[in-house]
């Protein structure tokens, strides 16, 4: 399993353990991203690192190199002197320096290796961050939905309650009462009206009447008999 591999693996298992929590989805996203981010910087950092100890491993191997180099000369210069012992001195001095140099070369190109590996985990990497801080806003926008939802449905849930429906329909039948009541006394309002204006028109009937009667009386009286 690759190094992006076990990232990926360690921040799923943080997020099933949030999840399970039942954490607030914004502060899931929230926290997993930071450690996103985190991994992200420890990333560059290891590339950094490793590309500073190729290089100066590289510095090392040719330093040994120019003195496997140099010690190769003195050995000449030794024979030109007619000095083998210190001739063969010399040469074992530059063997030495061949040898470091040829483990000193295999360190730099398993470094060089591991640096072209590190930086296709890091562009990896950086690119699912991007990735996912992208979807962070959708999985929130959907989390915030569905939370609405929840909401919306507790409260129809408390509504549709056979105790809310008690309630409503007291409320109701109370309403429908008092619009009963007023019924009845609008109609006792008109009838009360009618049975005065038929009062009215009665008496007006009756003094009508009356003075027709007196007419009639004067007039009998009189005329001749």
């Amino acid at each position: 399993m690759g190094l992006f591999d076990r990232l990926l693996t360690t921040a799923r298992a943080n997020v099933n353990y949030w999840v399970g929590q039942q954490e607030d989805p914004e502060k899931v996203l929230e926290t997993f991203m930071r450690t996103m981010q985190a991994d992200l910087v420890s990333n560059r950092q290891a590339v950094a690192q490793a590309i500073a100890t190729s290089r100066r491993t590289d510095r090392q191997a040719q330093n040994a190199h120019t003195q496997a180099t140099a010690w190769f000369d003195r050995a000449q210069t030794a024979l030109e002197h007619g000095d083998e012992t210190l001739a063969r001195q010399a040469l074992t001095r530059r063997v030495s320096y061949q040898s470091l140099e040829q483990q000193l070369k295999e360190q730099y190109n398993q470094q060089t290796l591991l640096i072209s590996q590190l930086k296709q985990t890091l562009i990896t990497l950086e690119q699912k961050f991007l990735q996912l801080r992208t979807e962070k806003d959708i999985y929130l926008a959907r989390a915030r939905a569905a939370q609405a939802s929840i909401q919306i449905y507790e409260m129809l849930d408390r509504t549709g309650s056979s105790e809310a429906i008690r309630a409503f329909e007291q409320v109701r039948d109370r309403v429908d009462h008092l619009e009963a009541q007023a019924e009845v006394a609008a109609e006792l309002n008109a009838s009360s009206l009618d049975q005065r204006f038929a009062s009215l028109e009665t008496q007006a009937d009756i003094e009508s009447t009356l003075t027709q009667l007196k007419t009639q009386l004067g007039s009998n009286r009189r005329s001749p008999r």
